[in-house]
């Protein structure tokens, strides 16, 4: 049984398609995990800064009274 060369050909186009999906589907999940990962730092930092900011602060209200 002979499988025509159209068939093959379409074959290896689906085969390389659904590849590629994957590649994109990879790569798309490494850059949502980046920014992901982006926003947990901004989030920390900002929460740092915060802390900082409302110790300044106490201190200031401690050398008022």
């Amino acid at each position: 049984m002979s499988v025509s060369p159209f068939c093959l050909t379409i074959s290896l186009h689906a085969q390389q398609a659904h590849l590629s999906w994957v590649n994109f589907g990879s790569e798309l999940n490494d850059k949502l995990e980046q920014v992901s990962k982006s926003r947990l730092l901004a989030e920390q930092t900002k929460l740092t800064f915060f802390r900082l900011f409302n110790l300044k602060n106490l201190g200031n209200l401690y050398s008022i009274v």
